[in-house]
């Protein structure tokens, strides 16, 4: 599906950033994603730490894309991604993780994941993944 904004925000228009929201269970690894995202002019509206407060903070904030970590500490990012999905098809999710297997990357892109990346520290991947969604 290409990129398109989240057509519940009425103002997404003109916008130069996308909005976004992190979903990592570990506090440092989500502070480093979203300190860099903004640094990289992304406009973060929210970040949590469980798969359960996610469908919450997409309402509350409907974001483009969600960042999920895969390995969360209530369950996998890519359940949360598939349940996401059902609920707000227009969202765009991104499974960034530290390691995958082939078939979890599979089941990552059946669950509705526009990108599946792995973690590193400079961002790059992330980065490189989000841009790509922009231009679709």
């Amino acid at each position: 599906m290409p990129w398109q904004p989240n057509p519940e925000v009425e103002d997404w228009r003109g916008r130069s950033e996308l909005r976004v929201v992190v979903v990592d269970g570990q506090v440092l690894a989500r502070t480093h994603v979203v300190r860099g995202l903004e640094a990289a002019g992304y406009s973060i509206v929210g970040s949590v730490g469980t798969g359960e407060a996610t469908p919450a903070l997409i309402r509350a904030t409907l974001p483009d894309i969600a960042v999920l970590e895969e390995l969360l500490p209530d369950g996998s990012g890519i359940s949360v991604c598939s349940d996401l999905r059902r609920g707000f098809p227009s969202l765009h999710t991104v499974i960034h993780a530290l390691t995958l297997t082939h078939a979890e990357r599979g089941r990552a892109y059946e669950a509705g994941a526009s990108a599946v990346i792995m973690k590193e520290v400079r961002l790059v991947p992330l980065l490189a993944a989000l841009s790509g969604l922009r231009r679709r």
